[in-house]
């Protein structure tokens, strides 16, 4: 499940800075824990639906990946022609997951908590599927607005920088949207519990 912090209409913020060249995008990652409990896998799974913050069109969902993207790139005129081109990009990717932790491991049997652990495994990887969409997302940012065409005027480049961001960010929303739809929200690659 994935969500998005829109910041102006793109979901992204673009700051125009002298000196940035074309890189690859600067992730930061952080992740937050919401406490579960219980002693057996019933237990668990009601304290998973009690507990879980994470609330979407009314539906509790067990994880949360956001991701939000800045970009920031900087332009000059060609002296000779007086066309204005981009010259450097910058983005960097904030990621926030929200996850499960079993509080009281030491109640549960071991096959309760063997089956914990894997359900856990599984859904932090279905929850970094959601990370790979804002990479390829920034990446493509990048790419796309590198490539450019030059225009006689800066604010025309800049404007199709950011018509380029809004594509980009409608294209990459889609694409988590069908990625949720066809793992089930991971579940058909192991995040089910029970």
């Amino acid at each position: 499940m994935s969500h998005y912090n829109i910041i102006s209409s793109a979901g992204i913020i673009l700051i125009l800075l002298p000196g940035i060249a074309s890189s690859e995008p600067i992730v930061k990652i952080s992740q937050k824990y919401y406490s579960v409990s219980g002693a057996n896998i019933a237990e668990i799974r009601r304290s998973l639906n009690y507990r879980s913050p994470i609330i979407d069109k009314g539906q509790k969902y067990d994880a949360r990946t956001l991701w939000y993207i800045k970009a920031r790139w900087k332009y000059r005129v060609n002296r000779q022609n007086g066309m204005c081109v981009m010259t450097g990009i910058q983005t960097f990717l904030d990621v926030k997951y929200t996850m499960p932790k079993l509080v009281n491991i030491r109640i549960t049997t071991k096959n309760v908590l063997q089956r914990w652990r894997f359900y856990v495994r599984a859904l932090f990887r279905h929850e970094q599927g959601h990370k790979e969409y804002g990479v390829r997302a920034a990446n493509e940012i990048e790419i796309r607005i590198m490539t450019l065409p030059a225009s006689r005027n800066c604010q025309v480049l800049s404007s199709n920088a950011n018509r380029v961001i809004r594509s980009v960010m409608k294209k990459y929303k889609y694409l988590e949207r069908e990625y949720d739809r066809v793992t089930n929200h991971g579940m058909n690659k192991g995040a089910r519990f029970p």
